[in-house]
C-alpha cells in the first residue's frame, strides 16, 4: 500500500506521464507541455494539456492551416479523452485527410478560457510545425464559443476567421471584429446560452460597419446547435478559403446555390478552394453555368477549369495552343485576352472574344460518369 502522501502524486503520474506520444500524420494524439509566457510584464508558465492532428499529407516544412477547437464547459479537467466528446476532435479519427493542422486543449477543471495561454499555445504550435500564419482558424463550443469570440477581439490581427457556436461575447469589443470572417451557429431554443448572445455580437459587428459576419440560427434547437454546426463540410470549405487580410470573395445567393440540388456540396468545395483568383472565377462560373452543369460537376473539374483560364490568362501557355492533359482534339481551349488586366470574374472569356466562357460551352472535356 501507498503512504497516503504519495497517492495524488501517484494519481497526477498516471494522468500524465513523463513523455506524450510522438505526433503522428493522419492520428489525433494526446499532447501536453510546459508554456512560458509574459503576463502583465511577469513572466509565468502553465502546463497545457491538448489532443493534436496532423493531416496524412503532413510533410515537415509545407506549411499548413492551422485550426484551435475550444470545448466546452462539460469537456474540462484533467481527463484529456473527453475533449473528443464533440466537434473535430469527435470525427477527426475518421479523416485523416481533414486539410488543417488541428489543435484542441482541454481546460482546467473549474476553470474559463485562459487567452494568454490559449495565445502561448498557438506561439509554441507556430515554432513547432511549419503553420501558414494567415489561415489560422478558431472554432469552439458554448463556452468554447465565448473564448472564439474573445481570443479573436484579443489579438484581431492574427485569425483568418471564426465560427462561434451557441456562445456570445461583449459587444464593446465589435470594433476590433469588423475585419475578420465570422460565421456564427446557435439554436433558437437554446436555455442555456440563449440566441441573444450570439445576435447582439453580430448586431454590434455590423453596426460598426462589418460585412463579413454571417449568422445561422437552429429553429427548435437547444444547447446543442455544435451537434448541426459542425456536420457536413460547408463549415470546413469556408475556413479553409478565409485567408488574413483577404478581401472577400463575391457572394454567392443562397437562391443560386440550392439549385445544384444534390450536387450543392461539390459546387461548394469549388467556391472555397484554390487561389484567390481560381475563387473568383469560380464564383462568376456559378452564377453563369447551366443548371444541367450545376447539378452535375465535381469540384475537382470545375477548378480545372478555373486554373487553365488563368493560366492562359497569364499567358502561361501560347495563344491558340491547347495543354496536354486536355483530351479532346475538338475542345476549344479557353483563354481571356492579354491585355486584360488582373483576374476579376467578370473578365473571362472565350479565345474568339465574342462569347462568354460557359455560355458558349468553352470547357474542358466532361469527366466521364463513375
Amino acid at each position: 500500500m501507498f503512504p497516503a502522501p504519495l497517492l495524488p502524486l501517484l494519481v497526477l503520474a498516471l494522468l500524465n506521464p513523463l513523455d506524450p506520444p510522438d505526433p503522428e500524420a493522419g492520428k489525433q494524439v494526446p499532447q501536453w507541455q510546459v508554456l512560458h509566457f509574459e503576463r502583465d510584464g511577469e513572466k509565468q508558465q502553465e502546463t497545457v494539456r491538448y489532443q493534436l492532428f496532423l493531416p496524412s499529407f503532413f510533410e515537415k516544412g509545407e506549411p499548413l492551416p492551422l485550426m484551435l477547437f475550444l470545448h466546452g464547459a462539460g469537456e474540462r479537467g484533467e481527463d484529456l479523452d473527453k475533449v473528443k466528446q464533440w466537434g473535430p476532435p469527435r470525427f477527426l479519427p475518421e479523416r485523416p485527410d481533414f486539410p488543417f493542422i488541428v489543435i484542441s486543449p482541454q481546460c482546467p477543471k473549474g476553470q474559463w478560457w485562459d487567452l494568454v495561454v490559449l495565445t502561448a499555445l498557438i506561439d509554441q504550435i507556430e515554432r513547432t510545425y511549419a503553420i501558414d500564419s494567415d489561415r489560422i482558424v478558431v472554432t469552439g463550443l458554448s463556452m468554447g464559443g465565448y473564448g472564439s469570440w474573445g481570443l479573436a477581439a484579443a489579438s484581431p490581427g492574427r485569425f483568418a476567421a471564426i465560427a462561434p457556436v451557441c456562445g456570445g461575447g461583449d459587444p464593446e469589443t465589435a470594433d476590433s471584429l469588423v475585419g475578420i470572417p465570422v460565421w456564427n451557429f446557435h439554436g433558437s431554443a437554446d436555455n442555456v446560452v440563449p440566441e441573444q448572445r450570439s445576435l447582439e455580437m453580430v448586431a454590434a459587428i455590423v453596426a460598426a460597419g462589418g460585412e463579413r459576419v454571417k449568422h445561422t440560427s437552429y429553429a427548435g434547437v437547444g444547447h446543442d446547435s455544435w451537434k448541426r454546426a459542425y456536420s457536413g463540410d460547408r463549415l470546413w470549405y469556408w475556413l479553409l478559403a478565409q485567408r488574413r487580410g483577404a478581401v472577400a470573395d463575391p457572394l454567392i445567393s443562397e437562391e443560386r446555390l440550392s439549385q445544384a440540388g444534390e450536387n450543392r456540396p461539390q459546387i461548394e468545395r469549388a467556391l472555397a478552394s484554390g487561389s484567390a483568383d481560381q475563387r473568383k472565377a469560380m464564383h462568376w462560373l456559378v452564377q453563369q453555368m447551366p443548371l444541367t452543369d450545376l447539378t452535375s460537376l465535381d469540384s475537382e473539374y470545375l477548378l480545372e477549369n478555373a486554373r487553365l483560364a488563368l493560366e492562359a490568362r497569364r499567358g502561361d501557355t501560347p495563344a491558340g495552343s491547347k495543354p496536354s492533359r486536355m483530351r479532346s482534339s475538338s475542345t476549344r481551349y479557353c483563354r481571356m485576352p492579354p491585355s486584360t488586366s488582373a483576374a476579376t470574374a467578370g473578365e473571362l472569356t472565350s479565345v474568339n472574344d465574342s462569347c462568354r466562357w460557359w455560355q458558349n460551352r468553352c470547357r474542358l472535356p466532361k469527366r466521364p460518369p463513375h
